[in-house]
């Protein structure tokens, strides 16, 4: 059990007992702000597709004092969907979300932006990987952050649940630009 950081398909998007109200809501939100309206692509037919999956297993509130710090907390902590729309600032919609009664939107442009910032901040060490399915960010900062650690000092070394959160937030929102479908909490 647990929150987990998850993609969210085209079958679920359109899915009325799923992410529909979602959907219907953000078009309308979208189409008063002049935006085009958002469609969640296809997963390949193939089965091929990418998955984002990470179990958020680490207390997120040294994150939440980073984001305040470099005043990030509403492209990274105030939202349930991240979409890839360059949204101004994050849109609440009316419709229920797996935690709360109302569901906040998010442009992963913004995300991604501020992500890197933080990413720059805490000087993370290349080898994270860069996709996380079946847990990999999970796996990673288990398993080898340690090691890392010694190879790669830094500032991301003195906290490293913000750093795992830095990490997952950045690689949701790459994730969401590259594949075009959105990502929830769940």
């Amino acid at each position: 059990m647990g929150i987990y950081l998850v993609d969210i398909g085209s079958d679920d998007w359109a899915d009325e007992d799923a992410y529909a109200p979602i959907a219907q809501e953000l078009a309308e939100e979208l189409a008063e702000l002049g935006l085009p309206p958002y469609t969640c692509p296809p997963e390949p037919a193939d089965g091929t597709g990418e998955r984002f999956d990470v179990k958020i297993n680490v207390p997120m509130d040294s994150f939440g004092r980073l984001c305040r710090a470099h005043d990030v907390s509403g492209e990274l902590l105030d939202w349930e969907v991240l979409i890839p729309v360059d949204l101004d600032e994050e849109i609440e919609l009316p419709a229920e979300s797996a935690y709360t009664d109302t569901t906040r939107v998010a442009g992963a442009p913004a995300a991604l932006a501020a992500a890197r910032h933080l990413a720059e901040v805490l000087g993370l060490p290349p080898g994270i990987p860069a996709t996380s399915e079946n847990l990999f960010l999970n796996s990673w900062f288990a398993d080898r952050a340690q090691a890392a650690a010694a190879l790669h000092p830094g500032p991301w070394t003195e906290d490293l649940d913000a750093a795992f959160h830095v990490t997952v937030h950045l690689r949701a929102a790459e994730f969401v630009l590259r594949t075009g479908r959105p990502v929830t909490y769940s």
